[in-house]
């Protein structure tokens, strides 16, 4: 489970200028502090032997990913690289950000399958984009953040001998579906999809994301990420219900990112406006860098 926190501030605010550094596709990531600033150059999954530091492993780093333009199989062997990572504890993943115009249907799903374990946070910022295949490996997050653009258009297959091209192309049609269907995803959005010709693009609206479930949560991981954190903030899962729509009619994302998480951890904790900006001040004063996470939500939520 990921939740809303000022971590979420910095990585919306310096996820633009990040993502120039790609100069082609590939799965990179850079080592970043309890504040989310950065402490190395990107760094690559897909190209590991590109850097030498990338094996100068410091246990526990804590990582921000990015999955950068043309998805391609080298991108499913980079996503292997990155959890056994994980597993070896070299690495803890903070968040991933998308930026592609898609790729490769069948190793965008592989992605998906390998992700989606790993219970991430994925965002499309102001300036990025998560199109085609792309959507395939942001329906793998636990929560999608979506302030750019997401666009689907009908999955086709590619090369092969023309004497088969239906026979692969309803293949590719039923694996596509299945995957939609795994994910715990609407078939809805499966048809949207194929209403859209392949030489064409159908950029998603705030309200046909939500629909989809392309924003937020799908209901079933919903369901269990809300009584998790009626547990978390000490309410009954009704209380928080209440809450959580007083934070969604109240707080809108624009462009004053620390203004948008304050407005809803505000509202989730219970506090008052004056009580909340005590125990801000009070944990940037009392909580290390090494322990902040843990030592702040304990301030915010009155458990120490």
């Amino acid at each position: 489970m990921r939740r809303w926190s000022a971590l979420v501030c910095q990585t919306f605010l310096s996820a633009t200028v990040l993502f120039s550094f790609a100069a082609r596709a590939e799965l990179q990531f850079m080592e970043v502090n309890s504040q989310g600033q950065p402490k190395s150059r990107p760094l690559s999954y897909t190209n590991p032997f590109s850097s030498p530091e990338m094996w100068e492993h410091r246990q526990g780093e804590t990582v921000q990913v990015w999955l950068l333009g043309e998805i391609t199989p080298d991108d499913v062997r980079g996503a292997k690289t990155m959890v056994s990572f994980v597993k070896k504890k070299f690495h803890k993943l903070q968040y991933m950000f998308l930026d592609s115009s898609g790729g490769n249907v069948d190793a965008a799903m592989q992605l998906g399958r390998i992700l989606k374990p790993l219970n991430l946070s994925m965002f499309v910022t102001n300036d990025s984009k998560c199109l085609s295949a792309c959507v395939f490996v942001m329906m793998a997050a636990d929560l999608r953040v979506v302030a750019g653009k997401v666009g689907v258009h009908r999955p086709y297959s590619s090369g092969g001998n023309v004497a088969n091209a239906e026979v692969r192309y309803l293949d590719l049609q039923k694996r596509v579906k299945q995957y939609v269907e795994e994910l715990g995803f609407p078939t809805s959005l499966y048809e949207q999809m194929i209403l859209i010709p392949p030489e064409s693009m159908k950029v998603l609206t705030t309200a046909e994301l939500q629909r989809f479930f392309l924003q937020g949560r799908t209901p079933a991981a919903a369901d269990e990420v809300d009584l998790v954190w009626a547990n978390f903030y000490g309410v009954t899962k009704q209380q928080f219900l209440d809450r959580k729509s007083r934070s969604d009619r109240n707080c809108v994302l624009r462009d004053d990112v620390t203004a948008f998480i304050d407005c809803r951890e505000q509202i989730l904790t219970g506090l008052t406006t004056q009580e909340y900006r005590a125990r801000q001040a009070r944990a940037r004063t009392e909580c290390s860098n090494e322990n902040y996470r843990t030592c702040s939500e304990e301030i915010m939520t009155g458990k120490r």
